[in-house]
């Protein structure tokens, strides 16, 4: 049976439209690649709280609005697999 890793992450867009994307670091695993903040979710962790908690962590970042919504994707695929936009 494949690891399931529970993930999140937000699409954060300011008053200009601009939405923002992290940058990897070449130490971390998929190095240099954008991605939407967000981070694992830990055991025992809801997703709405494991988001928050990422944001803080990450980006010293606090959620001024409640979160509009939220959508739930499944995936069973290999990072390598995966498709970026750069």
């Amino acid at each position: 049976m494949k690891k399931q890793v529970k993930v999140v992450a937000a699409i954060i867009e300011n008053e200009k439209d601009e939405i923002l994307c992290a940058l990897r670091s070449p130490d971390m695993s998929i190095p240099n690649m954008w991605e939407f903040p967000g981070g694992k979710v830990e055991k025992g962790e809801d997703i709405f709280t494991a988001l928050k908690e990422r944001l803080m962590r990450n980006y010293n970042a606090r959620l001024k609005q409640r979160l509009q919504s939220l959508m739930i994707i499944r995936m069973n695929m290999k990072p390598s697999s995966l498709t970026y936009c750069l």
